[in-house]
């Protein structure tokens, strides 16, 4: 079981290291820190911002852009206790998803949210981020 034991550990480790990197993209978005948002995205990330006409944002600039106009601009804040994940054994590419608790706008929602995380250089990256954003009837 020394092998059981010893993967699971590394995947417990793989889970806390994204699951940080998770909380410091959303604490700098809740600061409004684009910049510091745009360093945990990966150069060639993209961000999908679903039911706004398929519209997809690729690389620095244009993910720069969406999360400026779409998030801070808006007020976005986030909190998120709901998190999944898949992953593959000594697999450098990480799935997450959940729900995030979002203030857009001034009011509280449940958004899900889809993130694909690569590692590095030894830290992880986004390199996909789905969240879903349409408005919602009351």
């Amino acid at each position: 079981m020394e092998g059981f034991d010893e993967a699971r550990s590394l995947e417990e480790a793989r889970t806390l290291e994204i699951f940080n990197r998770h909380r410091k993209l959303l604490l700098a978005l809740n600061a409004g820190n684009v910049d510091q948002a745009l360093a945990i995205y990966a150069p060639d990330a993209i961000v999908v911002a679903p039911n706004r006409g398929q519209i997809s944002y690729l690389g620095p600039a244009w993910v720069r852009l969406y999360l400026q106009e779409q998030l801070v601009a808006r007020g976005a804040r986030f909190e998120t206790e709901d998190l999944f994940y898949g992953f593959g054994s000594h697999c450098e590419v990480q799935v997450f998803g959940g729900q995030y608790h979002l203030t857009l706008n001034g009011e509280k929602q449940r958004r899900p949210y889809l993130i694909v995380w690569r590692r590095m250089d030894s830290e992880w990256f986004v390199i996909a981020h789905h969240i879903d954003l349409a408005l919602r009837a009351e």
